[in-house]
């Protein structure tokens, strides 16, 4: 998911990471060995800190997808645990 909404994000899409858990990460939170002996949590917080850095990027955490209305590239998106509307937008 991160790297999914890093990439998209790079592309010039506005991306709406919506996470349900209150902090972001998944199941690489209880990640602590590679197999190429690198630091999967300091990975992940460099990753992190790029996600939540990024301007066209809207996370949404502890939250849960409700609905959503348009089109491919122009979705409205209204989360579970927020009256909050993501921010309409467009592909560029």
């Amino acid at each position: 998911g991160l790297n999914a909404a890093l990439k998209s994000a790079e592309e010039g899409f506005e991306v709406v990471l919506v996470e349900k858990e209150a902090e972001l990460g998944g199941s690489m939170r209880s990640t602590f060995t590679m197999a190429d002996r690198s630091d999967p949590q300091a990975y992940l917080k460099v990753l992190i800190e790029k996600v939540r850095s990024n301007d066209r990027i809207t996370v949404l955490s502890g939250s849960c997808l409700k609905s959503t209305t348009g089109s491919v590239h122009s979705r409205c998106m209204t989360s579970r645990n927020s009256s909050q509307r993501a921010p309409r937008s467009s592909h560029r």
